[in-house]
């Protein structure tokens, strides 16, 4: 089964490890629930979930 899917607001700029690319402050992403507790072990306050 396939993790759901999650749309974050970028806080802190950061260069993403898998797709290399340049998330900037205000970003918004749709992302897993699983590449968000990855990207969360790195630094807790780089993005945030939003409705």
């Amino acid at each position: 089964m396939a993790s759901k899917k999650l749309k974050v607001q970028v806080l802190k700029a950061f260069i993403d490890r898998r797709s290399k690319r340049v998330h900037a402050v205000g970003d918004v992403l749709n992302i897993t629930e699983n590449r968000l507790a990855e990207i969360r072990k790195v630094d807790p306050d780089l993005v945030q979930e939003i409705n």
